[in-house]
């Protein structure tokens, strides 16, 4: 494959214009369409922001991401600051999520050559609704992506510029050391990646002598990085004094029983997951425009990936005859990330965005290969012309789809159901002594604490404090609430309580908990009256009988 080479001082300022371009237009549109649904990690990271505990902001699953946060927090916190912490969260997503797509529209055109394709697969990232997500929460995905693809950006270009100097490329080596190392910082699955920048360079055009010492280097620096700060971290911030603690510390996610395990419903799980990534969750049935529904959009989606899949395999040995080491990594990428992640935690869309860029990439090939097919100039224009013509409008209605039924709705605060519920607390609790009593397996508690602050009572930690014993659990529960009343506190139950809502999901870490016996035991003791306003009903006043 003959990259492009940037042998022209107009084209690379061109190019990387574009790139900067891309980058304000898509940071600028994120920061405007940030989400108003908060789930748990987002309020939890964002907490942890505000209270600056170290040995919270030091995740090992994640290591920098949140450090990063918070020193942007703090030095915008002494110069005068009065905003949150998730706000700050928010826009350090939404920069990281725009310089992914920038990175990707330099990586794409620096393979294919093609402007017009770089640009689509740069749109199509933008709004595939698990990235724009991802750019928008306060969670802990995008940066690692984005250094993923600055670091297979790198690659390529080591790999296919033989115009350097040996020199060059061991600069160029550490760079991609570095940024892999800083992608590892940001989500230890991460590592991963190693196995992609030791494909490219197995076949990289050089002596053997060289790639050996590329791979060294490589391999050196990486180590030294991740282990010298992982090791500086354990013994200062967690005081670590053993490989065996160490060890645990470092490892500690694979020991938590939600990740990790393979069960029947992993490959359903994973279907959804990747479905969701892509396009989010909107009912089948509803009308997209006019006569067409949201289905005949996903369907058009699947078939434009079908062509394009089956394209690909007929014209492989053309795809493949200019784009092999490419394809390689890309789809060794795409095989580890996936496999991992069927593992480890399937139906969580935001782990997919790490398998998003060498599949856009893959497609980019294939589209790229379709669109300049014949060399006899105006052939080549009106093939051009009506193809180009015809994936802009893919694109397009794949954009509309996101936009208008994933991401306005979710940037619309009146239509966040965790806003509603706080906004009616607010309404009928007035001190933060107040009691709330939460089935506390959502993010509500998350969001009454950042929100709203009053103290709660979340049935799901209850039962994971006594260990599923309910007899300590409701005597716990029954003398927190005679408590508050004794100090004339105010206690409130959320509705979903009383439906019993995850109430299934807590039964599977407890197996013997029966659902009649909570809701005997708030019958017995409590008197219940339903509150409401203009937001709806929301909660119960609770009362000693």
């Amino acid at each position: 494959m003959n990259g492009l080479i940037f042998n022209n001082n107009v084209k690379i300022v061109f190019i990387i214009s574009f790139s900067i371009l891309i980058f304000f237009f898509s940071f600028i549109f994120y920061v405007n369409h940030l989400t108003t649904r908060f789930e748990y990690d987002s309020i939890e990271y964002a907490l942890q922001l505000e209270e600056g505990k170290l040995v919270d902001i030091f995740h090992p699953h994640h290591l920098l991401y949140n450090y990063f946060k918070w020193l942007i927090y703090n030095l915008l916190k002494n110069n005068g600051f009065i905003g949150r912490s998730l706000l700050v969260s928010q826009v350090f997503n939404a920069f990281f999520g725009a310089l992914g797509i920038s990175f990707l529209f330099l990586t794409v055109i620096f393979i294919t050559k093609d402007f017009f394709v770089s640009l689509l697969s740069s749109i199509f990232l933008c709004f595939c609704y698990g990235y724009w997500y991802c750019s928008v929460f306060g969670g802990v995905r995008v940066m690692g992506v984005s250094f993923l693809i600055l670091t297979f950006g790198l690659l390529v270009y080591s790999i296919f510029n033989e115009e350097r100097s040996f020199l060059k490329n061991i600069f160029l080596f550490v760079l991609i050391s570095i940024f892999h190392s800083l992608a590892i910082f940001s989500h230890q699955t991460n590592a991963m990646f190693i196995i992609v920048v030791i494909t490219g360079l197995f076949f990289k055009r050089d002596t053997f002598f060289k790639k050996i010492i590329y791979l060294v280097l490589y391999s050196v620096v990486l180590f030294i990085i991740v282990a010298g700060l992982y090791c500086y971290i354990g013994i200062t911030v967690y005081h670590l004094r053993s490989i065996d603690k160490f060890y645990l510390w470092l490892t500690s996610y694979t020991r938590v029983e939600t990740w990790g395990k393979l069960t029947t419903e992993s490959l359903p799980l994973t279907a959804n997951g990747i479905k969701t990534v892509f396009i989010g969750s909107l009912y089948k049935n509803d009308v997209f425009f006019g006569p067409i529904k949201n289905k005949d959009i996903v369907n058009i989606f699947i078939y434009s990936l079908w062509f394009i899949g089956i394209y690909f395999v007929l014209f492989s040995y053309k795809i493949l005859k200019k784009y092999l080491v490419v394809v390689l990594m890309c789809l060794i990428w795409l095989l580890f990330y996936v496999l991992f992640f069927i593992w480890w935690e399937p139906g969580n869309f935001e782990f997919w965005i790490s398998s998003l860029p060498p599949f856009i990439i893959l497609i980019s090939l294939s589209v790229s290969d379709l669109l300049n097919k014949w060399k006899f100039f105006y052939l080549k224009v009106i093939w051009k012309a009506i193809w180009g013509f015809i994936f802009s409008v893919l694109v397009f209605l794949f954009l509309c789809y996101n936009f208008f039924g994933s991401i306005l709705p979710h940037c619309d605060v009146k239509k966040s159901r965790y806003f509603n519920i706080i906004d009616n607390l607010k309404h009928i609790s007035k001190s933060k002594d107040d009691l709330i009593i939460v089935m506390g397996k959502d993010a509500l508690d998350r969001n009454i604490l950042y929100f709203a602050p009053r103290d709660y009572i979340s049935i799901y930690k209850s039962f994971v404090m006594f260990k599923g014993d309910e007899s300590a659990t409701y005597n716990y529960i029954e003398a927190k609430v005679k408590d508050k009343i004794i100090k004339n506190k105010e206690v409130f139950i959320f509705k979903d309580v009383l439906k019993l809502k995850d109430f299934e999901i807590i039964k599977q870490r407890y197996p013997n908990l029966n659902e009649s016996s909570l809701l005997d035991f708030i019958k017995d003791k409590f008197e219940l009256t339903p509150l409401s306003d203009e937001n709806g009903f929301w909660f119960y006043k609770v009362k000693l009988k």
